[in-house]
């Protein structure tokens, strides 16, 4: 075949090398890689965002699942909160004048696990001191003081009543009932018999002076109420001077130790009124105890609630949210059910990661955040406002109360840096007004870097970190090739290396066991590939059905021989992350008529736009190709055979054009190869995706039908720089057996194809030499003109005179 194009030699078909002027045996020989690959405008921007401290520059971290960027950004957000100032605690503590709304109090960091230990030991040292105090010798002989003052005068106040009572006749008793008049005789106390023996009159006459004596009952009860007032306020003033005493000791102490911290004082000072006027607490009888729940439920007034403590940070906090719940978040009230009945409090308060965070930094992930309904908006309210309250989901929805408690909100200084991939961040900055303004800060990690030899040094010292880190054996020199080619392959360039080292990272693990179960020390290209390979073989169940069909002849695919109206493409699958090549016949039928260029996918509703726009493209083509001289009058129908699914993407419409010019041109296609590659109107052929899954796709299959130097493929020259082969395809290649063409033009294409010279333009817009593809497709374009010419006089004529022009014809 003699065409202008050489076929690629096998050293264009992958890249190595670089290693030679590394002087190691295996990564143990090298040092640990400290910092970051190829991230520099990722780090930078982060590191911008995290050092201006205004409000709306929080950061969004872009990039690719893998490429480390967590990490990354958690070692530079730990690196830079180490050097700012431990932010304050948080407390809440209960207020005396509403108890459904606790007041929220900020302290130095670490005092408030201090203040509640001290609140805590202050009460179990009053609940002591309090009773010992008051059964004190002192105080119990001045209460007894006033309780004998109290008595005398009682008692004088009965001898009074009492000689008055038998001045008129009456003796006074005192019961536990109260006072009772007993009439008498003389000097005699009648009994109730007695009296009941007494004639009527006698009885009356007893009444009516029993009637004189209430008004001198009535002083007497009166004047012993008004000393037994007296006597309990004395008492109480002294106990309230001895319960003074003994608190405000404490107290004085705390509030000199927490004078510089605004709310602790009037929260101490709360708490000793509170202590002062609910006494009864404190002094119980000692055979009385309340039960442990009911103590601690009774005091808890005096308790402190530690919402946030930062005693054990060094700098800012750094918090990751693994799972950003509403609560997990925000924070949330919880509750205890005792006898079937739920109960809460301010010490049931829990601060969520917003809080934790409070004065620091917040990474969470958007897969994550997004998962759960309600937490992006009010996330956003927080930044905006500058404050949190803990509430319940129902308070938040304003239906469904579930708990009266309403802490006081806290207000918030923190920088939320959200994680996620590019197309999260075009969402928000698209749709979201809010997200433009409160995340001011785009930091996008690359997910590939150049290859060259200082970043491929760079690479070999992350493997051996890696292996270090994860107590695997080191990898020797032909081992680390044969992961750079690994890495290369993933991002489809010879120029570059992936960046998505959780892809190394597992291939690195799974060698290292393959390495295990034939006993060597060291990790080698054979483990590497091996790993590669079984890793592929995990996911390829479809790729092999479907070469299965291929080579059972269930999907026709000719390998060999020659077809008019006929090429082979190749497409590309994706199924999770696994890419494989799929050949596909592509034909083309031409026939004179308007009907111009039919997709039979478009039209049968099985094509994308994109490559709807690639058949546009190519009816471009053939008109500037072909239309200068005279409009064409053509009818085209282009179909993927055997093709039943969804068809997108423009990387078959080279394919398509070659196919359309062999059926002009009556030139058939060599059915060895596979074309693949997008073109423009103007006839260049354009790069395009998955080009190391096609070209084995269809090595494979010609493989399977027998290589014998005459099959290859044809794609475009812009794609060599992205060949990173499978050795099996090198090889082949190397020996003959298989050939690569790199192609710019159609023209290059279809004289590879059909071993046909593609043909010229003239001046005068037709096409030399006279057996070129051009040619002949020119020829075929004006037989299907003369043709649609004839049809249109035809229908232009009277009807007597076309029958007039049929019989002089017959004759």
């Amino acid at each position: 075949m003699n065409v202008r194009i050489r076929p690629l030699e096998a050293g264009d078909l992958t890249r190595n090398g670089e290693l030679d002027s590394l002087e190691f045996n295996t990564t143990a020989d090298l040092d640990v890689l400290q910092g970051v690959i190829e991230q520099d405008r990722a780090v930078r921007s982060l590191k911008t965002g995290l050092a201006i401290d205004k409000r709306n520059y929080n950061v969004f971290v872009a990039g690719a699942s893998g490429t480390g960027r967590t990490t990354i950004v958690r070692g530079i957000v730990e690196e830079t909160a180490a050097a700012k100032p431990v932010p304050p605690d948080w407390i809440y503590v209960y207020n005396f004048k509403d108890k459904e709304s606790p007041h929220a109090i900020s302290v130095d960091a670490g005092k408030g696990r201090e203040f509640a230990h001290e609140m805590d030991t202050l009460v179990a040292w009053l609940k002591e001191e309090l009773p010992k105090a008051f059964r004190g010798r002192d105080y119990q002989e001045e209460v007894q003081q006033v309780v004998s003052s109290s008595l005398a005068r009682e008692n004088e106040f009965f001898a009074a009543l009492s000689k008055r009572a038998t001045d008129i006749g009456f003796a006074v008793k005192s019961t536990k009932t109260g006072l009772i008049t007993v009439p008498m005789l003389g000097e005699k106390v009648l009994s109730n018999k007695e009296y009941e023996a007494l004639p009527d009159s006698d009885k009356k006459e007893i009444e009516e002076r029993r009637r004189l004596l209430e008004p001198y009952i009535h002083e007497f009860v009166a004047r012993t109420r008004t000393v037994e007032a007296t006597t309990q306020d004395e008492i109480k003033k002294k106990q309230l001077a001895l319960a003074r005493k003994v608190v405000s000791g404490p107290v004085r102490k705390l509030k000199r130790r927490y004078a510089k911290i605004p709310g602790i004082v009037e929260y101490v000072t709360s708490v000793q009124n509170h202590v002062l006027e609910n006494l009864g607490k404190f002094i119980r009888e000692e055979n009385r105890p309340a039960p442990p729940e009911a103590e601690e439920r009774e005091f808890v007034e005096y308790k402190v609630n530690t919402v946030v403590d930062n005693s054990d940070l060094k700098g800012a906090p750094v918090v990751v949210e693994p799972r950003p719940t509403y609560y997990n978040l925000f924070g949330k009230i919880e509750k205890k059910v005792e006898n079937g009945v739920y109960f809460t409090d301010f010490t049931m308060i829990k601060a969520g990661s917003v809080l934790k965070a409070n004065g620091g930094y917040l990474l969470i992930n958007t897969n994550d955040l997004f998962a759960y309904p309600l937490v992006w908006e009010n996330l956003k309210s927080i930044l905006r406002y500058r404050q949190t309250t803990i509430e319940d989901l129902g308070e938040h929805l304003g239906y469904l109360p579930t708990s009266g408690l309403k802490p006081a909100p806290i207000p918030i200084n923190l920088k939320i840096i959200l994680v996620g991939p590019p197309h999260v961040y075009e969402i928000l900055h698209r749709y979201d007004e809010d997200f433009r303004k409160l995340f001011q800060v785009k930091s996008e990690f690359d997910s590939e870097m150049p290859r060259n030899s200082q970043t491929v040094a760079e690479y070999a010292r992350f493997i051996a970190t890696t292996c270090r880190n994860e107590k695997l054996r080191p990898v020797d020199k032909d081992g680390v090739a044969a992961l750079l080619e690994f890495g290369s392959r993933l991002v489809e360039s010879q120029k570059k290396v992936t960046l998505q080292f959780n892809q190394i990272c597992n291939v690195l693990i799974e060698a290292d066991t393959l390495a295990s179960d034939v006993g060597v020390d060291v990790i080698g290209r054979q483990q590497i590939e091996e790993a590669v390979r079984q890793r592929e073989f995990r996911l390829s169940l479809l790729e092999e059905k479907v070469r299965e069909d291929i080579l059972e002849k269930s999907i026709f695919i000719d390998a060999s021989g020659e077809r008019t109206g006929a090429v082979n493409g190749i497409a590309v699958y994706e199924v999770g992350d696994y890419l494989f090549g799929k050949p596909n016949r592509i034909t083309a039928a031409v026939y004179a008529g308007k009907g111009g260029l039919i997709n039979v996918e478009r039209e049968s509703r099985l094509s994308g736009r994109i490559h709807s726009k690639g058949m546009f493209i190519t009816t471009g083509y053939l008109g500037a190709k072909f239309g200068q001289k005279r409009s064409l009058s053509l009818t085209v129908s282009v179909c993927f055979e055997q093709s039943y699914g969804f068809i997108d993407g423009d990387s078959a419409s080279s394919a398509e054009l070659f196919c359309i010019l062999s059926a002009l041109a009556g030139l058939p296609i060599r059915q060895g190869f596979a074309v693949t590659g997008s073109v423009n109107q103007q006839g260049d052929i354009q790069p395009i995706g998955g080009i190391n899954e096609k070209i084995e796709a269809w090595f494979y299959l010609c493989r399977e039908r027998g290589l014998n130097g005459s099959q290859g493929i044809v794609m475009p020259k812009a794609n060599v720089s992205h060949l990173v082969l499978k050795k099996e395809v090198v090889e082949a290649v190397r020996k003959g057996l298989f050939s690569i063409y790199p192609i710019t033009t159609v023209e290059e294409g279809i004289e590879i194809l059909t071993g046909v010279e593609a043909g010229r333009m003239n001046g005068d817009f037709d096409f030399e030499p006279a057996d070129s593809v051009f040619a002949r497709a020119t020829e075929t374009l004006k037989r299907y003109d003369a043709a649609d010419r004839d049809d249109d006089e035809d229908e232009g004529r009277p009807d007597d005179e076309a029958d007039e022009a049929d019989e002089d014809g017959e004759e």
